[in-house]
């Protein structure tokens, strides 16, 4: 993906990167189709080492996308939860 560790590398190697559109939704992180409580669940296990994602669940997951997935996307995800009454 755009912005991506890999893609950086292949193209400092001089290949040709093409990136694909996609239906990633972020903050999906369990790909269930929406964003729910139950995403920031699976991101604080990743985030404490007790499960893992995959590529593509760790694109969804990196909110601020910064190519890291770590608490500050957590506490985005988090934050969407949130609405002021």
């Amino acid at each position: 993906y755009a912005g991506s560790a890999a893609a950086e590398i292949m193209t400092e190697r001089g290949f040709e990167v093409t990136f694909l559109e996609s239906d990633i939704i972020i903050g999906d992180v369990n790909l269930d189709g929406k964003v729910s409580i139950s995403d920031a669940v699976l991101m604080q296990k990743y985030l404490t080492s007790t499960e893992v994602l995959s590529e593509i669940q760790k694109i969804s997951a990196d909110i601020d996308e910064n190519t890291r997935v770590n608490i500050f996307d957590l506490m985005c995800l988090k934050n969407t939860f949130c609405t002021k009454q």
